[in-house]
């Protein structure tokens, strides 16, 4: 793509692709000046609004995303990974009740999406709100049992709650995929703690342990 730019500079798909590499590349400032050329000359692409927001977003510059996605959000509101990154935005900005409107909205319209229920769960935890937020991170973890994200932070909250069982049978449920995770076994040794169950709560972090000795 840079020999296509090199001898074509402003062909616009060229620009876009370009700005796509460098994002997945992890090289923001560069995926920001791409975009950023494309969007001059392309104000109505909500795809490369989206990129270039989520480029902004992973810069730390939450307002400047916002201000970018704005546009997008005021002619649609039917697109819910538009509407996820303006609640992921807004959580950034800890923005919890705005960001659980994006969120819902969201769901309502990806009601399968694990990402955006967890999401949802997540801004929820923010506001407080522990019951709703169990509900949207139960849901998530069911549609993704794979979901570490989901999963760990569903067993933070009941562990906050005080429900170590259910905070023991997630872990118990994600160590089968995902046996060489440490964080599951240090998680899982709090709660056992939790129970007063000492002998058990020793064993989960003694493997924790054996698992990462740092």
């Amino acid at each position: 793509i840079q020999k296509v730019l090199a001898a074509a500079p402003d062909y616009m798909p060229g620009v876009l692709l370009a700005g796509a590499i460098q994002y997945d590349l992890g090289s923001m400032p560069q995926a920001e000046l791409h975009l950023s050329k494309y969007l001059d000359k392309n104000p109505n692409d909500t795809y490369a609004r989206k990129l270039l927001a989520s480029t902004l977003l992973r810069r730390g510059q939450n307002a400047k995303a916002m201000e970018t996605l704005d546009p997008a959000l005021q002619a649609s509101q039917q697109d819910p990974e538009l509407l996820a990154l303006a609640g992921e935005i807004s959580m950034n900005d800890k923005h919890f009740t705005e960001a659980s409107d994006y969120f819902e909205k969201a769901s309502a319209l990806a009601p399968q999406s694990a990402k955006i229920h967890t999401a949802l769960g997540l801004s929820n935890l923010g506001l407080g709100q522990n019951a709703t937020a169990v509900s949207q991170l139960e849901m998530a973890n069911s549609l993704d049992k794979k979901n570490s994200q989901a999963g760990i932070l569903l067993m933070m909250t009941y562990v906050r709650l005080k429900h170590f069982d259910r905070a023991i049978a997630v872990a118990n449920m994600l160590e089968k995929d995902q046996p060489a995770n440490p964080l599951l076994q240090n998680l899982k040794g709090g709660a056992y703690l939790g129970k007063n169950d000492v002998a058990d709560a020793s064993a989960s972090f003694q493997k924790a342990l054996s698992i990462d000795p740092t």
